[in-house]
């Protein structure tokens, strides 16, 4: 399987893309921070739009660039500018199965983050 990873474009372009291609091999790798970081979309809507092909996801967050076209930030999980509840319950709604990814690739403190987001995330009932 290969999964296109979310974030370089819009969730419409690459549903486009993928009914174009209409492979079972191919996938989305959902990664949701990506959305905000390229302001490429919303990631509640992108999730619904990409959900026959979601595969994997990220548990990732981020806040958007102040300055449109610039790169957005990348933050602990749950201080981004997405409903990180709505995500979780849209996962649960489109009736994902599978694993939750954790990702944290810049900080000063990613160990202590990750371990925080593990911990969130046993805390959350659908």
């Amino acid at each position: 399987m290969i999964l296109m990873e979310t974030g370089q474009e819009n969730a419409e372009t690459l549903r486009e893309f993928l009914e174009e291609l209409s492979h079972p091999a191919l996938g989305v790798n959902f990664d949701p921070a990506n959305m905000i970081l390229y302001g490429k979309g919303d990631p509640i809507l992108a999730l619904e739009t990409l959900a026959p092909w979601v595969k994997h996801v990220h548990i990732k967050d981020a806040q958007r660039s102040s300055v449109p076209g610039k790169w957005g930030r990348e933050v602990p999980w749950v201080e981004g500018d997405f409903d990180n509840d709505e995500f979780l319950r849209t996962l649960n709604r489109i009736g994902y199965q599978g694993a939750l990814a954790i990702e944290r690739e810049a900080g000063a403190k990613r160990l202590e983050d990750i371990k925080k987001t593990a911990e969130l995330l046993q805390q959350y009932s659908v």
